[in-house]
């Protein structure tokens, strides 16, 4: 096809929970239909896919076919990187420490994606110091 027209949004297999990759996938996905992103060109892509598929082969062996590689934190980044949401350690550690200590300490949330870039979120910052005490809050009683 001559333009991007399909993307396939939460086909992973992830060490962890699907829909915060199937977020950052979508953004990625929205940023490349509407023209705010490009993807590589073909043959970037085909090197990259030939790349991924021999490390596959190599950590795998012949029997790939049957087991999907689990994908994790790397590759949330790597997107999130991609569109300009990939949230910088020094620049939160200057702004706001504490931030800063909870997004690179506590498990990703999707939250971690919405502090910079496109499609921010004025509570993202709130919500990332509040999330990990949210979750125990109910066990205290």
């Amino acid at each position: 096809l001559p333009h991007p027209s399909v993307a396939v949004i939460g086909f992973v297999h992830v060490r962890g929970a699907v829909p915060p990759v199937a977020e950052v996938q979508a953004r990625w996905a929205a940023r490349v239909f509407s023209g705010q992103a490009k993807l590589p060109d073909q043959q970037t892509m085909l090197v990259r896919v030939r790349k991924h598929r021999d490390e596959r082969l190599r950590t795998l062996g012949k029997h790939m076919r049957n087991k999907l590689p689990k994908v994790g934190i790397p590759y949330r980044d790597d997107i999130a990187r991609e569109i300009g949401a990939m949230p910088s350690f020094w620049s939160l550690l200057l702004n706001d420490p504490l931030l800063a200590c909870r997004v690179f300490s506590q498990p990703p949330l999707p939250t971690h994606y919405r502090l910079i870039g496109p499609h921010t979120w004025d509570g993202a910052a709130e919500y990332t110091k509040m999330a990990v005490s949210n979750t125990f809050y109910g066990l205290r009683h």
